[in-house]
């Protein structure tokens, strides 16, 4: 602190200014200011800080062997491009000065739990008059972690949460984080974690003292067992070599079936099997413009496909073929699936607040309205509006995409009851941290200082 930088013209602000890789970052900014020089009677030294063209600070004095720290207790507004200017004011005699200048990527400099209003953004601590603050809660998810799991975490002998998701973390799953007897919540989904789940990490999920999440990561046997899937892949490689030359024998009959015929119309049209999303259809039909006609399961629209006219027929959710969910429990062949269906349906309803079937637009059905909602992206607009946005986006978007699942149109791909509930406890659980998280911190964009006295 005992040098400073000026600008080469003195009439001119300091310029600093960084650009972003990604749009999304979050930076937190910490100016140190200190005079280096006994000012004369006739000398003044005053400066303003603009921040991304708002005026965030100022006007102030630095003083003589002290140092100001301006910093913000909340992140910069998200830009491509950010600019600060640290400009004199206008009866100002001298050029504008900074002494040092840090970047955060997050708010994490000091003491991560004291004082306890500006504890670290991604963790939660205990407070006891009596023993020292420790982290409890640690949130890494979506913080562009790659490598493996460090092993400073086992320091953390009083962590309860830990949330590394979706990030690219590599390995294994370490055993230290079994050894965190306090630990209640480890999310890990989302990487390219390989390997077996320690066997302690095991025994407390299956006796529900952890809540363990290791979906959508490169080859990571989870609850189950690694030998279980081995043995698998033996029967599943005959199946499809069986497969195979069973097709291979009707495809040289067929072959030859055909060399005999002479069919004298080559022109004939092909049929083409092939799915459509809901989102197609409104394409295709241009919103459903033009009915050609109306049977008695569905209307049947005009349309075009690759500009080849089409009729695209839209079953009813009310007849045998658009639903048939409701032949099944009709015939009482009622399967852990179809439970498990109805259930994403009353999720979905509880969720967004609307009807199962809007019959003012079409009949859509709540889970293909919610479907085109989620490509949008536009998750304030899905949630109950009785609401008024007051809820956790984050754990909103989790409970919405379980309630998607359990409505797959083939059953296979439907989950487990057993999953589901692991699932909604975790969006319970997001929510309940976040909820303390609030309760103990108090964010704000203002621009605050320190003073802090130093030797020369």
């Amino acid at each position: 602190m005992s040098t400073a930088s000026t600008p080469i013209n003195v009439s001119a602000p300091l310029e600093l200014s960084w650009d972003t890789e990604n749009a999304t970052s979050e930076y937190y900014i910490y100016m140190h200011f200190s005079e280096v020089v006994k000012l004369k009677a006739n000398q003044s030294r005053s400066l303003n800080i603009t921040i991304n063209g708002k005026q965030e600070y100022g006007p102030f004095t630095p003083k003589y062997s002290h140092t100001l720290t301006v910093f913000s207790k909340s992140n910069l507004e998200i830009a491509h491009k950010h600019d600060i200017l640290i400009s004199k004011i206008e009866n100002s005699t001298l050029p504008p000065i900074i002494n040092a200048f840090e970047i955060y990527s997050r708010n994490w400099e000091g003491d991560p739990c004291l004082p306890r209003a500006y504890s670290w953004a991604g963790l939660n601590c205990s407070y006891d008059s009596i023993k020292p603050s420790r982290v409890t809660t640690l949130n890494l998810s979506s913080s562009g972690l790659v490598g493996v799991i460090s092993t400073n975490i086992s320091n953390l002998v009083m962590l309860q949460y830990l949330d590394l998701s979706n990030n690219s973390l590599t390995g294994s799953v370490p055993d230290f984080l079994s050894q965190l007897q306090f630990l209640r919540v480890l999310n890990l989904e989302k990487n390219q974690l390989t390997g077996t789940v320690p066997t302690g990490l095991i025994e407390k999920s299956k006796n529900n003292s952890l809540l363990l999440s290791v979906d959508a990561n490169l080859n990571v046997c989870g609850l189950g067992s690694c030998k279980n899937k081995n043995n698998v892949v033996l029967p599943i490689v005959a199946s499809v070599v069986g497969l195979l030359i069973l097709s291979l024998i009707v495809a040289a009959v067929l072959w030859g079936h055909r060399r005999k015929q002479k069919d004298e119309n080559k022109e004939s049209l092909e049929s083409i099997q092939r799915q459509f999303t809901f989102a197609d259809l409104i394409r295709i039909t241009n919103n459903f413009e033009r009915i050609l006609g109306k049977g008695g399961f569905g209307n049947v629209y005009h349309g075009y496909i690759n500009d080849t006219q089409v009729a695209v027929k839209v079953l009813s959710l009310s007849s045998a073929q658009g639903y048939q969910q409701f032949q099944a429990e009709a015939s009482k062949y009622l399967t852990e699936k179809s439970d498990v269906y109805s259930f994403g349906i009353v999720l979905s309803k509880i969720i967004t607040g609307r009807p199962v079937i809007e019959r003012s637009h079409e009949n859509t059905h709540i889970s293909q309205w919610v479907r085109i909602m989620l490509d949008k992206g536009d998750i304030q607009n899905i949630v109950d509006p009785r609401l008024h946005g007051d809820f956790n986006a984050n754990s909103a978007w989790k409970a919405i995409e379980i309630a998607m699942v359990c409505v797959f149109s083939t059953s296979t791909k439907r989950p487990p009851m057993s999953e589901v509930v692991v699932k909604l406890k975790e969006c319970l659980s997001l929510t309940s941290e976040l909820a303390e998280r609030e309760d103990e911190s108090n964010y704000s964009v203002e621009m605050v200082t320190s003073v802090l006295t130093i030797k020369m």
